[in-house]
């Protein structure tokens, strides 16, 4: 793995050997500090606070104020805060690494599996009499039935074989602000953009626009799916069917099920889909001429569609500006106690519910 804090390193490691001269891109290493705060919510705000306020200082540039700063406040544990940050990482990509391994060395040899003894298939079945099949057939149902009970809207039971469930999507949302979100930030800067808070703001501002537009779309989708349920042919098709009145209420946690089940499908075309509705908007910000652009709006689409289609939908929430910061934020690249501006807002498991990764706020 490459090293993830490397503006960050080197500017700590210029402090250290008193090298001031050397020390440059102060900016990429707070960006990188946020991200590091962000993957570790346990680090204590005063703490936070003070890494961010001696980045402040460096960034100045005044070699005593540097070596003051660092006389009044202990700054040897920001090294290790480092560390623990990559140490995660590196545990998180040997795990996947391990993982691989495994289905690897399972699948390289097929004589292995040739070489079970298959079954004999007909005569466990003739050890069992009808009344054994019928208990087992029953005791399935029942158990199904009563899962889908358990689960329907119920965010605290999860399938811990889906893919998709809210805890991998909250990994996946923390990537995409370590990765996608960088890269189309300094593809906006090179672009000529150099104020950051316009930056930040253009890439909140598609993310925004996607989360909305997979809500309004994940329920319609719910509708398609209750009425292909109810009117095989269509509803104009067959008007005068005598459909119970409370049929939607009946078939909604099986519509979510089926939706949940099934809806990562959908993603390519819900992508092209808010790339028409939203043409007129992209183009007049001028938010898709590079491919990095590009890439952070499919990305925010195919999240935020993933997001949608949980049951109960999981929740992104901007604070608003010139409100006190709270521990569901972290502060970006500046020390304070209210927010100036949104840079990634936070994620919860739904409408009031708990928080699964914590939003980035600029404060003041």
């Amino acid at each position: 793995m490459g090293d993830r804090c490397p503006n960050l390193k080197r500017v700590l490691d210029c402090v250290k050997h008193r090298k001031f001269g050397d020390i440059k891109n102060v900016d990429a290493a707070k960006r990188e500090l946020a991200t590091v705060f962000q993957a570790q919510p346990s680090i204590q705000p005063i703490v936070q606070r003070e890494f961010i306020k001696f980045l402040d200082v460096i960034d100045a540039g005044s070699p005593q104020e540097i070596v003051k700063y660092k006389g009044h406040h202990d700054t040897s544990s920001y090294d290790q805060i480092i560390k623990q940050y990559e140490d995660q990482l590196e545990k998180k990509s040997n795990g996947s690494q391990n993982v691989s391994a495994k289905s690897s060395a399972k699948n390289s040899n097929p004589r292995q599996s040739e070489q079970q003894p298959k079954p004999d298939i007909t005569s466990e079945s003739n050890k069992m009499n009808m009344k054994d099949l019928q208990i087992n057939e029953l005791q399935t149902r029942l158990s199904k039935v009563a899962g889908e009970r358990v689960r329907d809207n119920n965010p605290n039971i999860t399938d811990l074989s889906d893919v998709n469930r809210p805890t991998k999507l909250a990994e996946m949302f923390k990537e995409m602000y370590d990765n996608e979100w960088t890269s189309a930030y300094e593809a906006l800067q090179k672009s000529g953009i150099r104020n950051e808070e316009e930056i930040v703001k253009k890439l909140c501002k598609i993310l925004k626009l996607a989360f909305d537009f997979c809500l309004r779309q994940a329920r319609e989708h719910r509708l398609k799916i209750q009425e292909a349920l109810v009117y095989p042919a269509g509803v104009h098709a067959t008007l005068d069917a005598n459909v119970e009145p409370n049929i939607y209420k009946i078939l909604s946690p099986k519509v979510r099920q089926i939706q949940r089940e099934t809806g990562a499908h959908a993603v390519p075309a819900i992508q092209e889909l808010f790339r028409l509705q939203n043409e007129h908007e992209i183009r007049r910000n001028e938010l898709d001429e590079s491919r990095e652009i590009s890439q952070y709006m499919m990305n925010c689409v195919q999240i935020c569609w993933l997001f949608a289609i949980q049951d109960p939908p999981m929740k992104l929430h901007w604070p608003k500006e010139e409100t006190e910061m709270d521990e569901h934020v972290v502060a970006y690249t500046k020390s304070g106690t209210r927010i100036k501006f949104v840079v990634w807002p936070t994620l919860y498991l739904h409408d009031k519910g708990p928080v699964m990764t914590k939003g980035v706020a600029q404060p003041f």
